[in-house]
């Protein structure tokens, strides 16, 4: 949850986020540039990538494993096409504050064993996609001028996560726990 604090601080430190609420929500007043929207995704696919690394050590439940192998694999496939786009365009990926927070969650995570440690993984799971869908819809899509980078977040990454986070919450509430 402390990666989210961060990426929620730096997200709204570099917007003016209208206020949440649902219908009527808009666009940010301030939108972030391309390479902000870019380190977010980015702090998000390193975090997928690198607690889903912890679940494939210490998980022996088949479901957990075939989820975190897939967390894996689509997560690195979408940092590199945003990377590799990026790249043709002159950009970079600018460091965000988020690593830190990920360090913690890796660290929690890798303390828990058995059925503990499933039911946390996908807990932080559900919290990740949670958060990343309500910021890609608030924020990063709305923020995103190159059309490209726009395509990309809304045509691939938003289904992408959304079924993610789908995923995550059945497992989640397959292994007893309950979906916040």
């Amino acid at each position: 949850m402390a990666r989210f604090k961060v990426l929620a601080a730096g997200v709204m430190a570099l917007t003016a986020c209208a206020p949440a609420g649902g219908a009527g929500v808009s666009a940010p007043v301030t939108a972030m540039t391309d390479a902000n929207v870019a380190a977010v995704a980015h702090a998000s696919n390193v975090d997928e990538i690198q607690t889903s690394q912890v679940a494939m050590q210490r998980s022996r439940n088949a479901q957990v494993r075939q989820f975190a192998q897939q967390m894996i694999t689509e997560h690195q496939a979408a940092d590199q096409q945003m990377r590799q786009m990026l790249q043709a365009k002159g950009m970079t990926i600018q460091p965000d504050a988020s690593a830190q927070a990920t360090a913690a969650t890796v660290s929690n995570l890798g303390r828990r064993t058995g059925m503990d440690f499933d039911r946390a993984y996908m807990m932080h799971q559900v919290q990740a996609h949670r958060w990343t869908l309500t910021t890609l819809d608030r924020t990063l899509i709305p923020s995103a001028s190159d059309p490209e980078l726009k395509a990309l977040l809304s045509t691939r990454v938003r289904p992408a996560v959304a079924m993610h986070l789908e995923t995550a919450e059945r497992i989640h509430a397959a292994l007893g726990g309950t979906n916040p």
